[in-house]
């Protein structure tokens, strides 16, 4: 944006003022001018970058999965400077995981009427290069923001830009994010724990009938929670795998759980055995701060690269998630990150586009002990 000031000061002077018609003086004042509305930005980004980050809002809009993996951002800034107010903007549907992370102090629901506040903030964090969040993020005056410059609108609305390309990138998505912060001086921090999440919040959050659901998917026993949805984020495995799957961890012991949305429920509850009271189908039954409370109770948990498995490892939970072996949707970025996570990855999809992973080979990697 300050490259545009001093381009635009150096037209009006010499061109719109008439500077031109007086020949090389007129040129030597426009040009004067321009110097001296760029040394003006200068001296106020340098006022600004002086000001300590009190309050930093950190935006990040898009899916559930991407939002667990922005949280080290939060978790870098409070590791350099415990003091500072972070505030994460999301979207409404993924509050209820941002309310459970330690690093977290205000949690902002971003919709198209958001007013961030002038003056509130002293800097921002865009994760994700929303145009609409980056113009409310200049009309609250914040004075430091930092994105990506690789993108038109980042390049001229925030100041502190980083250009490392993630498309085809071999480093994990939450560096990505944490490199946001380097012209801050702010140190990256371990990313096992970066993402944690106190899932106690949600539990503290349900309702006594929402409890008692919670409860009653349980069981007896910790389950085994199986996600076969990605909403298209990443490969997926075949139904009939994780129908397959199903059957045998039932057969070993262990109670199984569907999770899912309703419309991901309806397009895959046929091929599942619901003839046993030890396959049980969730989908469609559980909100996000339920399905939260539900998978940190959990014995383990299996889904390709999808928000619950985020949420999984960052609970702590036992997870293993499925990937592709090739850029973009491969798990050099997007592997989940906790202390008990894993994952396998296809050596090839099939001919329907699916990972090529057997039932029996996910089945012996999610028993292996860790």
């Amino acid at each position: 944006m300050g490259g545009v000031k001093v381009v635009a000061q150096w037209i009006k002077t010499y061109l719109l003022k008439g500077g031109f018609r007086d020949g090389r003086t007129g040129w030597v004042i426009a040009r004067r001018s321009a110097f001296a509305t760029r040394r003006k930005l200068q001296m106020l980004r340098a006022l600004w970058r002086g000001r300590p980050l009190k309050r930093v809002l950190v935006c990040r809009t898009d899916a559930i999965g991407d939002v667990v993996l922005s949280l080290p951002i939060a978790a870098a800034l409070k590791a350099a400077r415990p003091s500072t107010h972070v505030a994460f903007c999301v979207r409404p549907y993924a509050a209820p995981v941002v309310a459970c992370s330690p690093f977290v102090d205000e949690v902002i629901l971003w919709d198209s009427s958001t007013d961030l506040g002038a003056g509130r903030f002293d800097a921002a964090v865009l994760a994700f290069p929303d145009r609409a969040v980056l113009r409310a993020v200049n009309e609250a005056s914040i004075g430091r923001v930092a994105a990506t410059g690789r993108r038109l609108h980042t390049f001229f609305g925030a100041n502190d830009r980083t250009w490392g390309g993630r498309k085809r990138s071999v480093r994990h998505e939450a560096k990505h994010g944490i490199e946001l912060l380097d012209r801050w001086g702010i140190m990256p921090v371990e990313l096992t724990g970066a993402t944690r999440l106190e899932a106690s919040k949600a539990s503290a959050a349900l309702t006594s009938a929402e409890s008692k659901l919670v409860n009653r998917f349980i069981g007896e026993q910790p389950p085994v929670l199986l996600h076969p949805g990605s909403h298209g984020s990443a490969g997926n495995l075949a139904i009939e795998s994780y129908a397959q799957l199903a059957d045998m961890i039932v057969a070993g012991g262990r109670r199984v759980v569907i999770t899912g949305t309703e419309d991901e429920g309806r397009n895959f509850r046929d091929a599942f055995n619901w003839q046993t009271e030890d396959m049980v189908d969730s989908t469609g039954q559980l909100s996000l701060t339920q399905l939260i409370a539900l998978i940190s109770r959990a014995h383990s948990f299996v889904a390709s690269s999808t928000g619950p498995l985020h949420i999984a490892a960052g609970c702590g939970t036992r997870c293993l998630g499925l990937y592709q072996g090739e850029a973009p949707m491969w798990a050099k970025r997007w592997a989940p990150l906790g202390p008990q996570a894993d994952w396998l990855t296809a050596s090839r999809l099939n001919n329907a586009g699916q990972l090529d992973l057997s039932a029996e080979e996910i089945y012996a990697a999610l028993e292996m002990p860790r």
